[in-house]
């Protein structure tokens, strides 16, 4: 567990790291930290392949309404 949880706290650092990367290239933040409010869609799929949640209309509805407003929020 120890290894598993050393793996996700190198991934995020990374994920850190690229966002201060991207700004520092000079990149909007509008555009960048909307595109990072998008890792939910890849939780969402994770979830479901590894774990095997069931996709209910509800869940879609949530994730869907949680998208929309990430992308309505940065125009």
């Amino acid at each position: 567990m120890s290894a598993l949880s050393s793996l996700g706290g190198i991934i995020g650092g990374i994920g850190f790291y690229t966002i201060l990367v991207a700004l520092r290239l000079g990149e909007q933040g509008s555009v960048i930290f909307p595109i990072s409010g998008l890792g939910v869609i890849v939780a969402v799929i994770l979830a479901c392949v590894f774990y095997r949640e069931p996709v209910t209309a509800t869940k879609l509805l949530g994730l869907g309404l949680g998208v929309s407003s990430i992308l309505s929020l940065s125009r």
